[in-house]
């Protein structure tokens, strides 16, 4: 998130005096930070966010972690593709934010 704040600064500042292929560039930059940040903040196994559920959790959950672990990569993929879609509309407007123009 830190090099996504910094190049969105950087658009904000100097996009007008940066040429189009530059600007296009660190939008790219910006969105893809931003939605690896997102992503691997999921609180789904495979992703770092499970560690903060897990320390969050008191043991009678016990149950719950274990279902997280044993369907993991259902959550995931369910995660991809019916979540993240969803998302889609906050991550364009942090973008924006961040910028100062829509990204996608």
């Amino acid at each position: 998130m830190l090099l996504a704040v910094i190049v969105g600064l950087i658009m904000r500042l100097f996009g007008a005096q940066l040429g189009e292929s530059a600007v296009s560039l660190l939008g790219y930059i910006v969105a893809i930070n931003i939605i690896l940040a997102f992503f691997n903040l999921m609180p789904i196994p495979p992703l770092d966010g499970h560690w903060l559920l897990m320390a969050i959790l008191p043991t009678r959950y016990y149950r719950l972690k274990l279902a997280l672990y044993r369907f993991q990569w259902i959550f995931l993929i369910v995660l991809i593709f019916f979540v993240f879609p969803l998302l889609a509309p906050v991550l364009g407007a942090l973008s924006q934010l961040l910028t100062g123009m829509r990204l996608f």
